[in-house]
């Protein structure tokens, strides 16, 4: 199944081990969020709240995240040779949607597929632009910058 892993560490005799990523919202796990001289400073996490797609509903939404190609986690886990399995909360990760249900369906995923959310690029497109001039429209986005994200969602190639 595409989201079962480790996502954390262990600390001492006690384990956070979120069953799934992204972490399910609210979940409360423990997080060793530093290691020096042999210690750890243990702490307690919690996963974001997530909407349908599972990226985070807090914060500005930038287009790339309100009309989304993947789930943009906010931090990713460590890989071999860099304490493997422990959170990496200063590094994003991408995990893109299935192209198709049937592509979905085959491995699991909950998230819906990219053929279930835009009917076409164009479509995409027009989305990523509405939602563009609605950010520049709220002061949160340059009126300049609308064009950079139309323009990345044109060259874009997993939507036709």
């Amino acid at each position: 199944m595409l989201f079962r892993g480790r996502a954390l560490c262990v600390t001492g005799e006690e384990q956070g081990v979120p069953d799934e990523i992204p972490v399910e919202p609210e979940r409360e796990f423990v997080c060793c969020s530093w290691i020096a001289l042999g210690g750890c400073h243990s702490e307690v996490r919690r996963g974001s709240r997530t909407d349908a797609d599972g990226n985070e509903i807090a914060g500005v939404r930038v287009p790339d995240v309100a009309v989304p190609l993947a789930t943009y986690p906010s931090w990713n886990v460590r890989g071999a040779g860099h304490t493997p399995g422990e959170g990496c909360y200063y590094q994003g990760s991408t995990v893109p949607f299935a192209a198709t249900v049937a592509a979905r369906m085959a491995t699991g995923d909950p998230r819906p597929s990219l053929q279930e959310c835009y009917r076409n690029k164009t479509d995409y497109v027009t989305r990523v632009q509405a939602a563009a001039e609605a950010l520049a429209a709220q002061r949160l986005l340059l009126p300049e910058d609308i064009a950079v994200y139309v323009n990345a969602a044109q060259a874009q190639t997993v939507l036709q």
